[in-house]
């Protein structure tokens, strides 16, 4: 409350990577963009959606975000919708702590000379989701 709240679900990351990208500076499209987009990417993932999804609704958020809408998608209802209306939002501190951790991630990777990373099982995470979601939507139905 004392903070402020932004819209919910990567409006704000969505957003500056878009900044990003129209700036042409290759350190911010080539290292800071994705770095933002990973919290997003991981929310719909663990959200059960496929990469294919995720780009394609990004994309229509993005255009709708330039347009100056406050529309975001609602990942229960797979569905966009305005975010101040339905609810849904973050609080301005959680928003800057997830940049503050994009910012980190890509001057680290920009100052190694190299990472370790282990192949995430996907199909399995998938399921995983996809049955706690049902187990939620059960849950709230009684």
């Amino acid at each position: 409350i004392n903070h402020g709240v932004l819209p919910a679900g990567g409006w704000t990351l969505l957003k500056l990577i878009d900044i990003c990208k129209k700036s042409g500076d290759d350190i911010l499209v080539n290292v800071v963009a994705p770095a933002l987009f990973g919290p997003v990417e991981r929310l719909y993932l663990n959200a059960g959606y496929t990469t294919d999804e995720l780009i394609d609704i990004t994309n229509q958020l993005t255009t709708q975000i330039n347009s100056g809408s406050d529309n975001i998608y609602d990942l229960l209802e797979s569905k966009i919708v305005n975010a101040y209306q339905s609810g849904l939002l973050d609080s301005t501190p959680a928003v800057l702590e997830a940049l503050r951790n994009s910012i980190s991630i890509a001057s680290q990777i920009g100052t190694t000379g190299g990472t370790i990373v282990f192949q995430r099982d996907g199909e399995f995470e998938n399921m995983e989701t996809k049955e706690h979601n049902r187990f939620m939507q059960d849950l709230n139905q009684e």
